[in-house]
């Protein structure tokens, strides 16, 4: 079975309040869970949310320093 989140650990996790949360279900935004009167999140959601805000690393620095343009 699926360790599914709570509220509040979706809402710690992405960084907003439960109530910016509970605002955003109420909207939506967000697949849940509805467990009696508790709702929940699947882990893969989170993981969406990760990889949509994810951004590619730049490109690492030359270890030899910078290149000289050849003339």
């Amino acid at each position: 079975m699926t360790d599914l989140l709570t509220v509040s650990d979706f809402a710690r996790k992405i960084g907003k309040t439960e109530r910016a949360v509970y605002a955003d279900i109420s909207r939506g935004r967000w697949p849940t869970v509805k467990i009696g009167r508790r709702v929940f999140f699947r882990p893969d959601t989170l993981e969406r949310f990760i990889a949509a805000h994810e951004r590619p690393a730049l490109e690492a620095p030359n270890p030899d320093g910078p290149q000289k343009g050849r003339g």
